[in-house]
């Protein structure tokens, strides 16, 4: 099987890389090779195989490099825990925005239907208590989510304050006429807003 492992050249990706080629698997590396964490280049035994270099959140790219494989292990990102609150835009784009166009371009590659994890069949709509995990089932909601852990950690780093308000199903007057939740009746989305949070 040919695999595409994004940041293939990475610490976690490498070895990822050295597991597949053992198990007889056909490794293609995506790395961005950022200085911070590679220096002024590709680590030594990165050129034992193709290593394409280049940005996850290029759609373009991975494209064309979806093309050429049958599965995709995901491991780039923007490492460290940065030095201040700064720096959460290069993080998030890196590594949320990167998954985000990553996921986008996986979709668009292939036929995905989302089905249960135990049984196989296809997921139903249902109700979220407030005490179940923080487990978000949509890409809306894991941006949410995601909304929720940054403000927390901005909190945490600068001492700030912060609430997050978690809307159920909030529709009404002014709503787009076209939004999703207007054109359903009985199975109306579960947002972020349901769940534990951070």
């Amino acid at each position: 099987m040919r695999v595409l492992i994004t940041g293939g050249a990475g610490f976690v990706g490498s070895h990822v890389v050295d597991r597949l080629v053992a198990e007889g698997h056909e490794p293609l590396l995506l790395d961005a090779l950022l200085p911070q964490a590679h220096g002024d280049g590709p680590p030594p035994g990165a050129d034992c195989h193709e290593l394409v270099r280049g940005d996850v959140r290029d759609a373009d790219l991975l494209t064309r490099l979806l093309q050429r494989v049958d599965a995709v292990c995901h491991q780039a990102a923007m490492v460290g825990h940065g030095v201040d609150p700064a720096d959460a835009p290069g993080y998030a784009a890196h590594n949320d925005l990167g998954t985000a166009v990553l996921l986008a371009a996986m979709h668009a590659a292939g036929r995905f239907e989302p089905r249960c994890p135990r049984c196989g069949r296809d997921l139903v709509p249902g109700l979220v208590t407030e005490d179940a995990p923080f487990d978000p089932r949509s890409t809306y909601a894991a941006t949410k989510a995601a909304q929720e852990y940054l403000v927390g950690a901005w909190a945490r780093q600068t001492g700030g304050a912060a609430w997050s308000l978690r809307y159920h199903n909030v529709y009404g007057p002014r709503m787009p006429r076209d939004t999703p939740v207007r054109r359903r009746r009985v199975d109306l989305p579960v947002g972020a807003g349901t769940g534990r949070g951070p």
